[in-house]
């Protein structure tokens, strides 16, 4: 849904004076008379478009602590790409285009956002530095630096999650308390995610993201080893019928990779299947690919033949029942079912794939 209101250099919305905000904005655009100011509220889709008359732009909203509005320059210009993201709380609120970063006053939860994203984006940077070191230290060729890597990758993400579960803890009433929760949420277990929405407000709860989110991590959980498997169907490369239960519960063990086309850790993925599937598969291995969220599955067909994927595979396309029944979010997700059907493990990569499928052939 998209509304756009263009009243010289000022947007108005039906609002109370005691219950506004009022955003004014500052970019000099030169010569370029089709610069505008996009204003995109996160939690709606609502998009309005304020002209700039002047170098100036006002727009007018209800004024809210649990929404994130997202204003762009856009234009013919070439340096129209700039972008701000605030909470409109009560009051005025300027935006200056014009400053490098884009600053925002006027708003303290606007503040206490910008501390927020930061601040996580500090950890993606100690990461990236202390990465470097290690592949320094240790030498690209090293066994160690795979252990290495995953080391280091469990202590930031474990430092991310705490402090993201700090930041929601005392903002969960507003915005930045979502954005907290929302940042971590892939991460959190289900008791986790059920003790922070126990008694947070419903703008948290109804949010979509979140509900897609916590569906899947009920369907992971009802899913999660020592479960029997739950079927689906697909199209085999071929166009015809294929189900989960053609290959599982059927006396061997089956490895089975959800993957997609355009997906790159999935295509990084694929040797080491196909190593596993050379070396195992006449001892009684059945390796499954499920192509997911690839549309026609067009790229499936050039990926499976680039990277010599012989093994069966069962097409999706937009189907997402398979990723929905087992709670997949992320892709590759790589599931060992057992003899009887019963799920093994999740989640399964690399060297700790490989491990697993060597130990059961020894």
């Amino acid at each position: 849904m998209k509304r756009f209101f263009i009243i010289l250099s000022v947007c108005l919305l039906a609002v109370s004076c005691s219950s506004k905000c009022v955003i004014e904005g500052l970019f000099e655009s030169g010569e370029d008379n089709s610069a505008v100011a996009v204003v995109f509220d996160k939690s709606t889709d609502v998009k309005d478009t304020c002209a700039i008359v002047d170098g100036k732009f006002t727009y007018e909203c209800p004024a809210s602590d649990t929404t994130i509005l997202s204003i762009q320059i856009a234009g013919d210009g070439e340096n129209h790409h700039k972008a701000a993201s605030l909470i409109p709380t009560k009051g005025t609120v300027t935006v200056d285009f014009n400053a490098d970063p884009v600053t925002v006053t006027g708003s303290a939860l606007t503040d206490t956002l910008r501390c927020f994203i930061e601040g996580y984006g500090a950890f993606y940077v100690e990461y990236q530095e202390r990465l470097a070191e290690l592949g320094h230290t240790l030498g690209e060729d090293s066994p160690e630096l795979d252990s290495a890597h995953e080391a280091l990758y469990e202590e930031i993400n474990e430092k991310m999650q705490e402090f993201a579960t700090d930041v929601f803890w005392r903002n969960k009433s507003n915005a930045v308390g979502l954005t907290a929760l929302k940042e971590q949420i892939y991460d959190l277990s289900l008791e986790q995610m059920d003790d922070m929405l126990a008694d947070a407000p419903a703008f948290i709860k109804n949010d979509a993201s979140v509900t897609r989110i916590h569906n899947a991590k009920v369907n992971e959980q009802a899913t999660s080893e020592g479960k029997d498997f739950v079927d689906f169907e697909g199209r085999n490369p071929e166009g015809d019928i294929a189900r989960l239960s053609d290959y599982v519960g059927r006396g061997k063990y089956v490895l089975v990779d959800f993957w997609a086309s355009w997906c790159g850790p999935c295509k990084r993925e694929i040797p080491n299947i196909k190593e596993l599937y050379d070396a195992y598969s006449a001892k009684g291995l059945v390796v499954l690919g499920v192509a997911v969220w690839d549309k026609d599955n067009s790229g499936s067909r050039k990926v499976m033949e680039q990277l010599g994927m012989t093994w069966p595979q069962i097409f999706m396309g937009e189907d997402t029942a398979p990723t929905d029944l087992y709670g997949i979010v992320g892709i590759p997700h790589i599931i060992l079912f057992s003899p009887d059907g019963k799920i093994a493990e999740r989640n399964l990569r690399g060297a700790q794939m490989k491990a697993t499928v060597a130990e059961l052939f020894k």
